[in-house]
């Protein structure tokens, strides 16, 4: 007689592959959302760096009614940070009275693969524009 109650040991190769392809499937969807999640967060290193560096070019500007070219004029110290390049300043001297299109300091992802720069009006911009700028929410 048959039994057909008799406990299987093993998973057939079918099985195998349908729980490969579920797993991968999933991880195609988790992880694009699990990088962009990084970058934003390291991009939010970046915005405090510039923001930071705003606040010192707008005291800057109050006491000698101009913006400073480099970071040693400014009353502020940068810590290296291993995801950003050091912050580059414009090589001319910011128009105080163009609050739109003024880039007061920049600052480039040290993987070169966008840079973040803040205006004198406090906006921050992101370049060049494209996926990686979208990811990170600029």
């Amino acid at each position: 007689m048959v039994n057909i109650f008799k406990k299987r040991t093993a998973n057939t190769l079918t099985e195998i592959v349908i729980v490969i392809i579920i797993i991968g499937i999933l991880a195609s969807l988790a992880l694009p959302r699990y990088f962009g999640t990084v970058e934003k967060a390291k991009s939010a290193e970046a915005v405090q760096i510039l923001t930071a560096l705003y606040g010192a070019e707008k005291s800057y500007l109050i006491e000698n009614s101009q913006y400073t070219l480099s970071a040693t004029g400014l009353d502020i110290s940068i810590p290296y940070s291993p995801n950003f390049n050091t912050p580059t300043f414009p090589g001319s001297l910011p128009d105080p009275t163009d609050s739109v299109n003024s880039t007061l300091v920049s600052v480039q992802r040290s993987t070169s693969a966008y840079t973040l720069s803040i205006l004198e009006n406090g906006t921050i911009q992101c370049a060049p524009s494209g996926s990686n700028c979208s990811t990170i929410g600029y």
